[in-house]
């Protein structure tokens, strides 16, 4: 696909007091030009690509090397955090600090003002902990060694950019080890922000540091937040996965979604909300997205009866127990087309094996997006064992300024002879 048209790319570094100064760790790049960031993470795809494939033989080997693509540069490379994160720390002696690590170590960094996330990020950042004295409970001393129960551990910030920028185009969970529900909902109230989706992560031993634990429950204000994408508004919880970077997330939904054959019944397994499957909703008789979290998957139920779209079936599930037990057994030869986006762990073997032609023999296409480069070239040697061909690999810059890289791989099963 062509690359998107780059607003802000610049040839040289941009700079950053919280990363020059301070040692921030949460753009572990941004000493670097953006197009030596760019060649970087092409190289890198292209090397864990040939390591994966090492032993493998050479007419299949070089066919998947040909298949690499030119990576896709972001829109914007700075102000393009729709999803923000924030460790909330206090030391010993009661000085706060809002932000993310230092850079090979635990100490938080304050980042007020960051300019990696989106404006609203930052505004509502701002309301939130303005005035001190409301604040109901102390932050968590994240150099500590033992668990500290009752404080607030973590923040997320999830926005719509493309929304008005007001509070109701943003959604937080807040993640803590133990703060009443009405103490939370009060001091948001007090701090203006009574219309902001606010959904809290109780936070056990067992967490670590993980920024939420299994559960996350609503507090106040409405239970999502509107997220408009490729002209779809959804309802979204802020438990619900999304791209972190909105300026690309149109991009990455169109390399995904661009098969070449055309269909009759289309898996999306990972599915988050369903936003490639409502994007080639016209395309298919027959849709099934599966994930594992519930919000997501009330995000897609809520949009398909809201548009329209009476073709698709959302089930909150894990992948492997729906494609062995739940995939209906006439729906199997009907399946021509795959989508999956799992999580950095890559697909499991189970979920690979329900792959094989002998589970989906009319399978034409599968399109992987992943975050992790390092499993999807792992997987990517699984998969071509099963009459699979690579036909195109193409990294998208997702997060400028870091080391992490998106990448959409496409796979064909050419018929039988």
């Amino acid at each position: 696909m062509n690359a998107p048209k780059e607003s802000n790319t610049s040839s040289s570094s941009q700079f950053c007091a919280h990363f020059t100064k301070k040692k921030c760790g949460g753009c572990s790049s941004l000493h670097k030009p953006y197009q030596e960031q760019l060649a970087a993470k092409q190289a890198k795809v292209k090397t864990l690509l040939e390591q994966a494939l090492k032993f493998a033989p050479e007419h299949i080997k070089n066919s998947a090397l040909n298949a690499m693509q030119p990576i896709v540069p972001s829109p914007k490379t700075m102000g393009y955090r729709a999803s923000a994160k924030f460790c909330l720390h206090e030391d010993r002696y009661g000085h706060r600090a809002i932000g993310l690590y230092m850079q090979g170590s635990r100490v938080v960094v304050d980042t007020a003002g960051c300019p990696a996330n989106v404006d609203l990020a930052n505004v509502i950042l701002k309301k939130m902990f303005a005035k001190r004295s409301i604040i109901p409970a102390r932050f968590y001393d994240h150099q500590g060694r033992v668990f500290q129960k009752a404080r607030f551990k973590f923040l997320t910030i999830r926005t719509s950019p493309s929304g008005n920028g007001t509070n109701r185009d943003a959604a937080v969970i807040i993640s803590h080890t133990g703060i009443d529900k009405k103490a939370i909902a009060k001091w948001l109230d007090l701090a203006g922000l009574k219309d902001l989706t606010v959904y809290e992560s109780r936070l056990t031993k067992a967490d670590e540091d993980n920024f939420t634990g299994r559960y996350i429950d609503h507090v106040s204000g409405p239970e999502t937040f509107p997220y408009l994408l490729n002209d779809q508004t959804y309802q979204l919880s802020p438990a619900a996965f999304f791209q972190a970077n909105h300026s690309l997330g149109p991009g990455l939904i169109a390399g995904a979604t661009s098969f070449q054959q055309e269909g009759d019944v289309l898996l999306d397994l990972y599915s988050g909300f369903g936003a490639y499957s409502f994007d080639l909703a016209g395309r298919f008789k027959k849709i099934f997205i599966v994930d594992g979290n519930s919000a997501a998957i009330k995000t897609a139920n809520d949009h398909a009866k809201k548009t329209g779209v009476s073709h698709l079936e959302a089930h909150a599930d894990m992948c492997e127990n729906f494609l062995e037990a739940k995939l209906p057994t006439e729906m199997a030869p009907r399946v021509t087309h795959v989508i999956t986006n799992p999580s950095r762990s890559g697909m499991s073997p189970r979920v690979i094996r329900r792959l094989e032609p002998s589970k989906l023999p009319n399978l034409k296409e599968l399109h992987y997006v992943s975050c992790n480069p390092e499993t999807l070239c792992r997987d990517i040697k699984l998969l071509l064992t099963h009459g699979l061909i690579l036909t195109s690999i193409q990294p998208f810059d997702m997060f400028p300024q870091t080391d992490h890289v998106e990448v959409v791989a496409k796979f064909s099963r050419p018929r039988p002879a």
